[in-house]
């Protein structure tokens, strides 16, 4: 607690998410009024269950991800009949009569561990899904051959499809910025 005036003043605590603070929840107090042990009690519940909050949504995202990279390594490697991958990709909200673009990301880094390498794929996937996601494509990815292949629906309307030098090139520029010690090649 702390007061912003004399008459005013803010209980505030953090909500964390993969260690680190993500938001605050704060009750603001008029009147010289001081808060409780309840409303102490209160706000520490409400920072935990916002993280709870956040650790589903990012569990959900997740599952959802690891779906869609496992049924696109079928795919690629041509384990599913037809009728199981149409019954997959409907599953999965995926039009499986629509047209896809798909391109290869690699890497270049200086990791000596496995551990270290799978940990930055993830990392690396995570942050280029939320870039597509965040124009307004769909998009899908799986490992393969030291590769993170991507797969994106063909939109119309979607103005990045249009130019897709120029979609990658935004790509590029973004994933440099995100992870310095890494340089990325996209084929």
């Amino acid at each position: 607690f702390f007061e912003l005036s004399a008459d005013r003043g803010m209980l505030r605590t953090p909500i964390y998410f993969e260690n680190k603070i993500r938001g605050y929840c704060s009750f603001v107090f008029n009147d010289g009024s001081k808060p409780t042990p309840l409303e102490y009690m209160l706000i520490e519940q409400a920072s935990l269950t916002a993280s709870i909050i956040l650790l589903h949504e990012n569990i959900k995202i997740q599952t959802a991800q690891n779906i869609r990279r496992s049924f696109l390594t079928d795919i690629l490697d041509e384990k599913l009949e037809e009728d199981e991958m149409y019954k997959i990709a409907n599953y999965l909200n995926l039009d499986p009569e629509g047209d896809y673009w798909m391109f290869t990301l690699e890497k270049m880094g200086d990791e000596d561990e496995l551990s270290l390498e799978i940990e930055m794929n993830e990392r690396v996937l995570r942050h280029i899904n939320l870039f597509f996601k965040q124009r307004g494509l769909d998009s899908f990815a799986c490992y393969k051959s030291g590769k993170l292949i991507f797969a994106l629906e063909e939109q119309p309307d979607n103005t990045m499809l249009k130019d897709k030098p120029k979609m990658i090139d935004g790509l590029l520029k973004h994933c440099q910025k995100k992870f310095k010690s890494y340089q990325f090649y996209v084929g």
